[in-house]
């Protein structure tokens, strides 16, 4: 008999504030090793371009705890992602593609018709996350991450598109 896959847990999605940027920054530090500081954050909360969102998940103990969080501009009818990232304990769960539907929806419904971000040329989970909503490879930024020189590969995504990809989802 085959086993049915398990449930995803339920995602809650807020957006980025001044109470939830410790949990942020937690997400930051454990992902990347070079991590943004609380000061970019900050700059962020401040910048009218600039929108992030937390998602969180529940813990064994009954609390919940932040899974991942994605900052993101909207600039002349386009959707930059700027940085997305997940708590190494919660990737595989859904909570990426949650937080990417969770934003393009929102940037949508304030007229953006097309994405873009930059993706590690060695981050092919990322990249598997990215295309299956419809992102492709449209360059490379070469030497564009300061931490090890690796290449970035520019994608973009037609928001229509993308979301039409999204549809059985509920982010």
């Amino acid at each position: 008999m085959a086993s049915q896959p398990l449930p995803m847990p339920p995602i809650e999605i807020v957006p980025l504030s001044r109470d939830n940027l410790p949990d942020v920054v937690r997400v930051e530090a454990r992902s990347f090793s070079h991590p943004w500081s609380r000061e970019i954050f900050d700059r962020e909360l401040k910048n009218k371009w600039s929108t992030g969102y937390v998602a969180y998940l529940p813990g064994a103990d009954g609390r919940r705890w932040a899974a991942g969080y994605v900052v993101a501009w909207l600039v002349v009818g386009e959707v930059h992602i700027l940085n997305l990232a997940v708590d190494p304990a919660a990737r595989r769960q859904g909570v990426g593609r949650a937080l990417m539907v969770h934003v393009l929806r929102s940037f949508q419904s304030k007229g953006a018709t097309k994405a873009t971000l930059e993706v590690r040329r060695s981050n092919a989970g990322a990249q598997a996350l990215y295309e299956s909503l419809g992102f492709v490879r449209a360059g490379v930024r070469r030497g564009y991450y300061s931490d090890n020189g690796e290449d970035a590969f520019v994608m973009w995504a037609d928001m229509a598109e993308a979301l039409r990809r999204t549809r059985h989802l509920h982010g």
